[in-house]
């Protein structure tokens, strides 16, 4: 009779004492290195800049620019099912209509930059 493969495994699972586990990524330490050194070159100052760019490019139709803006504010959607369209709950009826994405996206974009407007940011 063969004995069972523990595959470096404890019969629950988990790791034995000695199982050597992935060696992970080798250039994670480099693309840390990158990170920190893009980290010290993006000031608040600058981050703010990109950001009014991203709202004038959706603003002006740039459909990408008003997802990456959109996703960033707000989140990705759960279900990309959706395509397209989004489903809005309207709380004050509890009926549910669908809205074209893009229309959407610029009537957010347009509402923050009447905001930032209004606070005299712009």
């Amino acid at each position: 009779m063969a004995l069972p493969t523990t595959n470096g495994r404890k019969k629950d699972g988990t790791f034995a004492v000695g199982n050597p586990g992935g060696s992970g990524n080798p250039f994670a330490g480099k693309v840390n290195k990158l990170r920190s050194v893009m980290l010290k070159c993006v000031t608040e100052k600058k981050m703010k800049q990109l950001t009014e760019k991203l709202l004038d490019m959706a603003l002006e139709g740039d459909l990408k620019a008003a997802e990456l803006l959109l996703s960033r504010l707000l989140g990705k959607p759960t279900s990309e099912q959706q395509g397209p369209t989004v489903a809005i709950q309207n709380n004050v009826s509890g009926q549910q209509q669908s809205v074209d994405g893009r229309e959407l996206a610029l009537t957010v974009a347009r509402r923050i930059q009447a905001e930032r407007a209004e606070a005299g940011e712009d």
